[in-house]
């Protein structure tokens, strides 16, 4: 049942938001003993929400087809009244003044945002969901493996199934890849497109917000709140698919890399596309300039805390904002300029595609305890570059990217990524669904989760 489905049974009086809210509550004690989800909660709050939402049924004014029900939020996000924490230890006092504006839009919508908000690596400035104030977010399939990150609570607030969709935000990844190694979809829409207004930044030029959910169906409803957007069918034709070669788009274990291939073979043979194999245009110089301006945005917001107190910062994410401090700002103003023009060449040269298709990560799941990943030449690489290594191009890009996830590997998810031409959300969702359509195998439900 997706949240149209769950919508239409609240309309006709088959289910209630009070009940479904009440089945979900007894997830949450158990999830949160098993990883540190929640931040904050709140059910007596969350109980009046899904009490004043079926009375809008019972009279017929309910507000959308999300009116009653439960959308989780990264600590990132602000709620008037209510903490932002950030996952930081910076920011346990600070109480919003108002909502930001995609929370105005789930207020207006009537969907349920006060059970909670949601743990998340600590400023977003993370891709493994492994440090924050509030403790690691483990993974759904195992809690000593990394749920992903930045938004992992959000992640996995919806594989659990305590939450029906959740958002997030994603600068280098950060939706896409706890969508992966999670085991649920996720989208980066086209930059810009959803406000950012009220959102914690961590790179004001980079920063997206995305909604995640189990589904494609979920994602494509959640996208049409936020932005209005009518939903779309795929175009009746064969899609024009772009696959990266192999020699520069791999995966770092030899049999997952064929798991992988032949995953997208079977689905790319599935669509009857019409495929073209090549390499990505400037990849190994869209990674550094893409660095580049992280870390000199990043700097600059916590210039001033972590001028002050440095010591309150998880020691990654103090690392990584003090190595922002190496670049010049001849370096990061040449950045921005490449990366307009480099924008426009890839725009023009993705008029000959409906979408690409790759791994989301390169890699399955590592333990929390990880530091590095070995490559298949034997050498060690950061798991942080390796993580955000097929993710982030497309926040330098700002063109729409979604994972989806694709059965098991290993007992492990495993997520394949959808990227399209900018401004082709609406389609990209489209492909997305007619791809979980036909492989409804694809979409595994982890141990103790409530389907």
């Amino acid at each position: 049942m997706n949240a149209r489905a769950l919508h239409e049974a609240f309309r006709r009086g088959q289910r209630n938001p009070v009940d479904v809210l009440e089945e979900r509550v007894p997830l949450i004690g158990p999830w949160q003993e098993r990883t540190h989800l929640f931040v904050d909660w709140d059910l007596d709050r969350a109980r009046k929400a899904a009490e004043a939402s079926w009375g809008r049924y019972q009279d017929g004014t309910f507000q959308s087809e999300w009116d009653g029900i439960l959308v989780g939020l990264k600590d990132l996000i602000d709620v008037e009244g209510q903490r932002t924490s950030a996952g930081s230890g910076l920011r346990l006092q600070h109480r919003a003044d108002r909502d930001a504006a995609v929370t105005r839009r789930l207020r207006e919508a009537g969907a349920l945002y006060e059970l909670g908000k949601l743990n998340l690596h600590e400023f977003a400035y993370g891709p493994t969901g492994a440090s924050s104030y509030f403790g690691p977010v483990g993974n759904p399939w195992d809690p000593e493996r990394m749920s992903g990150g930045s938004s992992s609570g959000s992640a996995v607030a919806v594989a659990s199934g305590i939450v029906r969709g959740a958002l997030g935000t994603d600068t280098g990844g950060s939706v896409r890849i706890p969508a992966a190694l999670s085991g649920i979809s996720g989208l980066k829409p086209t930059y810009g497109v959803i406000s950012t207004e009220g959102v914690v930044p961590l790179s004001w030029s980079l920063d997206h917000v995305g909604p995640m959910a189990r589904t494609v169906d979920d994602v494509q409803s959640l996208w049409h709140l936020l932005t209005g957007h009518a939903a779309v069918a795929p175009p009746g034709r064969r899609p024009r698919v772009f696959w990266p070669e192999a020699s520069q788009i791999f995966c770092y274990d030899k049999e997952l890399d064929t798991h992988v291939q032949e995953t997208i073979r079977k689905i790319l043979g599935a669509l009857d596309a019409e495929v073209t194999r090549g390499p990505l245009m400037d990849l190994e110089e869209i990674w550094l300039a893409q660095s580049i301006i992280i870390g000199s945005e990043a700097l600059s917001y916590h210039w001033g805390n972590l001028s002050e107190r440095a010591q309150d910062y998880q020691p990654d994410v103090r690392e990584r904002l003090t190595q922002g401090g190496a670049h010049l700002a001849v370096e990061y103003l040449a950045a921005l300029r490449w990366r307009q023009e480099t924008a426009r060449r890839y725009d023009a040269w993705f008029q000959a595609y409906d979408w690409m298709i790759l791994p989301t990560v390169p890699v399955v799941a590592p333990y929390l305890t990880d530091t590095a990943v070995t490559n298949p030449a034997g050498a060690s690489e950061d798991v942080r570059a390796v993580l955000t290594r097929f993710t982030a191009p497309f926040n330098f890009l700002g063109i729409p990217a979604l994972s989806l996830p694709f059965g098991l590997f290993r007992g492990l998810p495993v997520g394949i990524q959808l990227v399209a031409p900018r401004g082709q959300d609406d389609w990209l969702l489209a492909w997305g669904q007619d791809i979980q359509r036909r492989f409804p195998d694809s979409m595994a439900v982890p141990p103790g989760a409530l389907a």
